[in-house]
C-alpha cells in the first residue's frame, strides 16, 4: 500500500506487511492513523506519522472487503466474506462484537454520525442495521435485487443511502426504516454512495463509467408519537403520505437523470464540433454534405 501526498504527487510511504491483495483503506476521523483491510482476511493499522505498523486485527476467516472508524476514532467495524462484521476497539486491540446474520458476504459497513448504530451491506441483498450499544440487529431492509455494495449515512442520520448491482440506489428513513427513494438510471452495477457534506446531494458511482449526482429526494414526514408532523396528518392518512413522498423522489431523481444525459449529449456535440473543425478525419465520417461546408466555412473564418 502506498501513500502520496495529493499537492506534490509524491510518494510519502509504502506500507508493507500484508499477506496478499489490499481491498481498501480508511483514515481516522483525526487522521493520525490508517487503516488497511486485506484478502489476508487481516485489518492492519499504521501510525500516520511514522508510518509503523501499530495493530494487527485478525480473527476473520475469510477476505476482509473493508473497514469503517467510529465517529470518535477508538473502534473500528470489519466486514468479511466470512458473512460476519466484527467490531474491534483499537488501542486495546480487543475484539467487542461479531455482529451475525448476513446470509452471505459482508462488503460495506458504516457508522451513524451520532455512532448508535451500525449499517451493514451483504450479497445477500440487504441492509441491516445494529444497536451499537447492545450490538443486536435493529432491522433488515429488503427490497434491492442484487448485491449491496456500500452504503452511506446522511450527514444528519436521517437517511441510509445504499448502492446495488441491481443498478440502483435506495433511500431508507432511519427512524421508520421506510424505503423512501429509488434511485435509477445507472446501466451498471452501482458500486459507490456518497452525501455531499451539507446533505443536499448524493453522488453514485457504476460500472457504467459515470458518477451521477442527485438531488436529495423529499423524504417520508418524520413520525412523532404516532404522527406525522410535518404534515399534522392521522395515522390512518400515514401511507398515502408516504406513497406520495415516494412518488415525489422518483420524479426528481428521474428529472435529474435526464439532465444529466443531456447536458453529456450536449458536451459531446460541442466536442465533436471541435474536432471536426481541427479536421479530426474520424469525426469527419458520416457528416452530410452541408454539414461538410458548414465546417470548411468555419476554418475559413
Amino acid at each position: 500500500m502506498r501513500v502520496w501526498d495529493v499537492e506534490t504527487g509524491l510518494e510519502v510511504a509504502r506500507l508493507e506487511g500484508h499477506g496478499d491483495e489490499v481491498n481498501s483503506c480508511a483514515w481516522s476521523p483525526d487522521g493520525t492513523k490508517l487503516a488497511s483491510a486485506s484478502c489476508d482476511r487481516t485489518v492492519r493499522v499504521w501510525n500516520a506519522n511514522t508510518w509503523s505498523e501499530v495493530a494487527k486485527l485478525e480473527g476473520h476467516s475469510g477476505v476482509v472487503y473493508a473497514c469503517a472508524w467510529s465517529p470518535d476514532g477508538t473502534k473500528l467495524a470489519i466486514d468479511s466474506c466470512d458473512q460476519t462484521v466484527r467490531v474491534w476497539e483499537v488501542n486495546t486491540q480487543l475484539q467487542m462484537a461479531t455482529l451475525e446474520g448476513h446470509t452471505n458476504g459482508v462488503l460495506w459497513c458504516a457508522w451513524s454520525p451520532d455512532s448508535t448504530k451500525l449499517a451493514s451491506t451483504s450479497y445477500d441483498h440487504t441492509v441491516r442495521v445494529w444497536d451499537v450499544s447492545t450490538w443486536l440487529e435493529v432491522t433488515t431492509r429488503e427490497g434491492h435485487t442484487g448485491g449491496v455494495v456500500s452504503c452511506a449515512w446522511s450527514p444528519d442520520g436521517i437517511q441510509i443511502a445504499s448502492a446495488s448491482c441491481d443498478q440502483t440506489v435506495r433511500l431508507w428513513e432511519a427512524n421508520t426504516w421506510l424505503e423512501v427513494a429509488t434511485l435509477k438510471g445507472h446501466v451498471g452495477d452501482v458500486n459507490w454512495c456518497a452525501w455531499s457534506p451539507d446533505g443536499t446531494r448524493l453522488a453514485s458511482a457504476s460500472d457504467d463509467w459515470t458518477v451521477r449526482v442527485w438531488l436529495a429526494p423529499a423524504m417520508a414526514p418524520v413520525l412523532t408519537e404516532g404522527r406525522a408532523n410535518s404534515l399534522n396528518a392521522p395515522d390512518s392518512s400515514l401511507e398515502v403520505f408516504v406513497a406520495q413522498a415516494k412518488r415525489l423522489a422518483e420524479s426528481v431523481a428521474e428529472a435529474s437523470a435526464r439532465e444529466l444525459t443531456a447536458a453529456n449529449t450536449r458536451a459531446e456535440a460541442s466536442d465533436t464540433r471541435a474536432r471536426r473543425l481541427e479536421g479530426d478525419p474520424e469525426a469527419l465520417q458520416g457528416c452530410s454534405l452541408e454539414e461538410l461546408r458548414q465546417v470548411r466555412r468555419s476554418r475559413l473564418t
